[in-house]
């Protein structure tokens, strides 16, 4: 796998993302209230759901060793993120956050992501909304290969408004795509194969994300 494709599909779909938030430059309904930066957090837990994974590499003995896993594989992982909402008009607004996310098993992440919200109602009230979301990630833990991980989503939930100055709670839903390039155990050894050695080493896992945000 190219190791720059984790950076060209975020700024691709980041690309993608942001005409979208050009199109909200309309004041509203809220006057001076509908633009504004408004700080984020955010937590949560997510569920994989299936994963796929597919790797080769050169044994010590010179042969090669492959192997491939997909289907139904479950694990339960934990979130937090702080960022800020960029209210952009009366209905859209755009989310920049950092944090800390689980991946799947022994695989951990700092992510930065983008998220476009469309509000059905605007940001300053009760409304529903739905999003988009693209970001990149580096690993927590050292491990053979360093590539950067990517994370793409798409969801919605509830967004209520707390006070007319944008304080507002949002309960939120999401299926999300991540990759990752973990470490292979080497089974004529009891460590893990060399990075010199891996020939192909991808892993896909798809998960199911819920996560209760404050924005001030």
């Amino acid at each position: 796998m190219n190791r720059a494709f984790p950076y060209k599909l975020f700024l691709t779909l980041l690309l993608c993302l942001l005409p979208l938030s050009g199109r909200c430059g309309e004041a509203g309904e809220n006057g001076a209230r509908a633009a504004g930066l408004h700080p984020r957090l955010e937590w949560g837990i997510g569920e994989t759901f299936y994963r796929y994974h597919s790797y080769n590499f050169d044994s010590q003995e010179g042969y090669r060793i492959r192997g491939e896993f997909k289907g139904a594989d479950f694990f339960t992982n934990a979130e937090v993120y702080a960022g800020v909402d960029w209210v952009m008009g009366k209905h859209f607004s755009t989310s920049a956050t950092a944090g800390l996310c689980g991946i799947y098993r022994h695989s951990r992440c700092i992510p930065v992501n983008i998220r476009i919200n469309y509000y059905t109602s605007s940001f300053y009230n009760d409304s529903a909304v739905v999003f988009l979301q693209a970001g990149t990630g580096i690993k927590t833990r050292a491990s053979v290969q360093k590539n950067a991980l990517f994370l793409v989503a798409a969801g919605g939930g509830y967004h209520f408004s707390l006070t007319r100055s944008g304080t507002a709670l949002d309960l939120l839903l999401r299926v999300q795509g991540s990759s990752d390039h973990p470490d292979l155990v080497n089974p004529e050894s009891s460590g893990t194969v060399e990075k010199r050695n891996i020939r192909k080493n991808d892993a896909y896992y798809c998960a199911l994300n819920f996560s209760i945000a404050l924005s001030f």
